[in-house]
């Protein structure tokens, strides 16, 4: 039996009791009232209702319809989006594009004081022709001895690579050294690498210097006497014979030992180890020393008429300034400008060719040193 049938039958009980008493009512009245027909009515249904009541445990919902004043949200239509165009950039009128360091690499390098150029390429990026009204121009840090600016050469249309250069010099002292440039255009606008206009530059390294010493002896088969007969010996002699000849003494020193780069930083002469005949300081003056460049063999060429040229590089005028190593920056230049060459020359000269009195006045030297210091990158 299902539930809900065994749920009708207390229903339909109450319902026949309600019955029994209009029944007994009746009898009493002996008229069926209304009520009654109503009842019957309802057990009537009650019943029809149980036996049409489905066996299923729950009855499933109905959509409820709706009605015709109800009205249906649309469905949403994807809408496809809309391309907005944007605007176009506008055109650069100066920029530059870095393309290499065609010399002097960043970190390169150099002696104190060493001239260098730096030359950069670069390419038009803009849209604007570099005419010669552009320049390369100096910006800040440091301007390694440059021109504030140096004037293009000619035009440089969009697109095309160019190459600029400009002189400089290493600073003196040691250190890392950077110098920043930029363009200039012909409304004296800078502009530089990128919309951002940066910068390229120059950096340099100047080194620590380290010092050498140095102590050269004359070479003797370079070096030696002529006297005004055209006469030659081995030693470098100098003033008058009995004679009254005059001798001038050659002196040679071997420099090819010193590097190219080095820095001489000073000479000093050493003539201390002579003899003397007589006295040639007061018979013939000074002694003087002059730069030397003479052919091998020694030969009567060499020799300089009297009297001694003004321009010499350091005089002594006593022997007791030949006791004492000589410092002049004559010598010092001298070397400098020598190196590369494999050898430095001196003469020696007495101020006056003779006294005539027939007396030897001379200084005899055996040797003659130079001390020389110098640094190297």
């Amino acid at each position: 039996m299902s539930r809900k049938i065994r749920f009708l039958f207390p229903a339909v009980f109450i319902i026949l009791a309600l019955l029994a008493c209009n029944s007994a009512s009746v009898a009493s009245t002996g008229a069926a009232p209304v009520g009654t027909a109503l009842v019957q009515t309802m057990v009537a249904q009650t019943v029809a209702a149980a036996v049409a009541l489905p066996t299923q445990a729950a009855a499933t919902p109905s959509a409820t319809p709706l009605s015709p004043s109800d009205t249906l949200a649309p469905s949403a239509t994807p809408i496809p989006p809309t391309a907005t165009s944007l605007p176009s950039a506008t055109p650069i009128c100066d920029e530059a594009a870095f393309i290499t360091d065609v010399t002097v690499p960043d970190g390169t390098v150099f002696a104190p004081g060493a001239a260098f150029t730096k030359t950069w390429r670069l390419q038009n990026a803009g849209a604007c022709i570099w005419n010669s009204s552009y320049a390369l121009v100096f910006d800040h840090g440091n301007a390694l001895g440059g021109p504030a600016s140096v004037p293009f050469s000619g035009n440089v249309v969009p697109g095309a690579m160019v190459d600029l250069s400009v002189n400089l010099q290493a600073p003196a002292a040691p250190g890392t050294y950077t110098g920043y440039w930029k363009l200039r255009n012909a409304s004296g606008v800078l502009f530089g690498l990128g919309a951002s206009n940066g910068i390229f530059l120059v950096k340099i390294t100047v080194p620590a210097a380290t010092s050498h010493s140095l102590t050269l002896s004359a070479d003797a088969s370079q070096g030696g006497a002529v006297d005004n007969t055209g006469a030659v010996i081995a030693f470098p002699n100098v003033g008058d014979t009995e004679t009254n000849a005059a001798k001038e003494g050659f002196i040679s020193f071997n420099i090819s030992s010193i590097p190219t780069n080095a820095t001489i930083t000073q000479v000093q002469m050493d003539l201390s180890a002579y003899d003397i005949l007589s006295n040639p300081f007061s018979a013939l003056g000074c002694l003087k020393v002059y730069p030397a460049s003479y052919t091998l063999p020694l030969n009567s060429s060499a020799y300089q008429a009297f009297p001694a040229p003004a321009n010499e590089y350091h005089d002594w005028c006593s022997e007791a300034k030949l006791k004492t190593p000589t410092t002049d920056n004559n010598f010092s230049q001298h070397l400098q400008t020598e190196l590369g060459v494999s050898v430095l020359r001196f003469r020696l000269q007495f101020e006056k060719m003779t006294n005539t009195d027939a007396v030897a006045d001379m200084v005899r030297f055996a040797t003659v040193k130079l001390y020389i210091t110098y640094t190297t990158p």
